[in-house]
């Protein structure tokens, strides 16, 4: 009898033992990618996130009038952020800033002197930067904020310039040499990197920037879904973070397409089988103010809860938005950066998307969208691609100048005997990545806003990939 006992105890050991391997396995196989962070933990992570997704969508060193190094990811070279440090530093010994206005082709001047410029796709005002990255000398150096979307520090003369829509400031603080800068900048020269002329050398008169000859390494690479759409396990447990009830508990339905969709009283969340995942949620309370910081906080906790791989993310632009009931919100865009190159994402050929966008309503979230992509193992180029030369802005405009002239004609019908397109219509001119979402290679583009047209062009064969009408409210 007691050995019969003794083996009726052992066996119950040994399943309890398979039963702890099998969970931890399976927690193991299916917690990696999606594991819920502590609410605690998102609290802490939320400053970090939103001071890394404050950056310039690129920075612009300026060694001199001929010569500027056009850079768009900060981790490399992390111009920003010894920037950052050095206005930190400053106001913490001044008590009192100097603040005055400054003209245009001063502003260009001081530039060329040796200087590093960062451009960003919205406007904010100096007080938003003093309090997301802690700066509290700022708050004091004007009574109504100063807005700008451009900031530039001069490295030989410690100064800092605010470009706005409507006026330039200039900051003076003690006239001295931002070392750490400086230093990077050698660091990049010793390096290599390429030169990029000022928009003169274009025929025009703007401030624009562009190489002559694209020698730089590119990266070579497909791109992935990041969720794995057949696995309904790994969909359930995505979907699970988006509820407080039990999956279990929520409604659940598959329709004809292959599209999971999953509902709890107000709030629904739609997973295509292609990979776009969209969040709909409601609330009743009243938002009569908008707070920016705020909202990007919202934002960043409800990423953070649901994410696990956010790197390399930066708020790309924003828009303010309302909705029937004239509530006041923002919708952010959030994108991210390939081999430090940012993304652009066509999905159905012709709507682009971006990896997170997220309406926010004082502190509710009412719309999330997410389409992210993962990063493919990189190829080595074919025989003869490392040979094949990149085009330049100029060649690509030269190669396609008929068929841009038409567009443009077409878009300013009304005035189309009375404008003429020439190289001083370019507003910008920068690199990126293209991805349609349909499994194949990353295109390398040139993006070339004319005359509130943005055009992609390939930078190999200088085809037009893409034309996009801008909108005013969007840029």
């Amino acid at each position: 009898m007691r050995e019969k006992v003794k083996s009726i105890i052992l066996a119950l050991l040994f399943i309890n033992v398979l039963f702890f391997t099998w969970q931890l396995y399976f927690n193991g196989l299916y917690s990696v990618s999606f594991r819920p962070r502590q609410i605690e933990e998102v609290d802490d992570l939320i400053p970090s996130k939103i001071e890394s997704w404050i950056k310039p969508k690129r920075t612009i060193v300026h060694f001199s009038e001929d010569d500027h190094g056009v850079f768009y990811d900060t981790q490399k070279y992390p111009f920003w952020t010894y920037s950052l440090k050095y206005l930190k530093d400053q106001s913490i010994k001044k008590e009192n800033f100097v603040l005055e206005t400054i003209e245009e082709d001063k502003v260009i001047k001081m530039k060329n002197q040796f200087s590093v410029t960062y451009e960003f796709n919205y406007y904010m005002n100096e007080m938003f930067i003093s309090s997301v990255f802690n700066i509290p000398g700022l708050n004091f150096i004007s009574e109504n904020g100063i807005v700008f979307n451009k900031l530039t520090f001069l490295v030989s003369k410690g100064d800092i310039i605010f470009e706005g829509e409507k006026e330039n400031y200039i900051l003076k603080l003690n006239g001295e040499d931002i070392e750490s800068i400086r230093r990077l900048a050698n660091q990049v020269i010793e390096d290599g990197y390429v030169r990029y002329y000022p928009g003169i050398f274009l025929g025009s008169e703007k401030e624009i920037f562009s190489p002559i000859s694209m020698n730089q390494e590119i990266g070579n690479f497909y791109t992935k879904q990041e969720i794995d759409i057949e696995d309904d396990k790994t969909v359930d447990l995505y979907a699970s973070k988006f509820f407080v009830q039990p999956i279990d508990m929520i409604r659940k339905i598959e329709d004809s397409e292959g599209n999971r969709i999953y509902m709890y009283e107000h709030s629904q969340l739609i997973v295509e089988s292609d990979g776009l995942v969209k969040f709909y949620n409601t609330f009743s309370e009243n938002v009569t103010t908008r707070d920016f910081k705020k909202g990007l906080e919202v934002a960043a906790k409800f990423i953070l809860e649901k994410e696990t791989n956010t790197e390399n993310t930066f708020l790309d632009k924003y828009i303010l938005i309302s909705d029937e009931q004239g509530n006041l919100g923002y919708r952010f865009f959030i994108n991210y950066y390939y081999d430090e190159y940012p993304i652009i994402m066509h999905k159905n050929g012709n709507q682009i998307v971006y990896p997170y966008v997220i309406d926010v309503y004082g502190e509710k979230v009412q719309n999330f969208n997410r389409y992210v992509r993962e990063k493919a193992i990189k190829e080595l180029p074919q025989i003869g691609i490392m040979d094949k030369e990149r085009m330049t802005p100029l060649e690509v405009i030269e190669l396609n100048l008929d068929r841009v002239e038409e567009i443009y004609t077409i878009s300013n019908q009304a005035e189309k005997y009375e404008k003429v397109l020439d190289l001083n219509n370019i507003e910008k001119i920068y690199f990126s990545y293209y991805d349609n979402c349909n499994g194949n290679k990353l295109v390398p583009i040139w993006v070339i806003e004319i005359a509130d047209v943005n055009y992609a062009f390939d930078m190999y064969s200088g085809r037009i990939i893409f034309k996009q009408i801008l909108k005013k409210e969007l840029k």
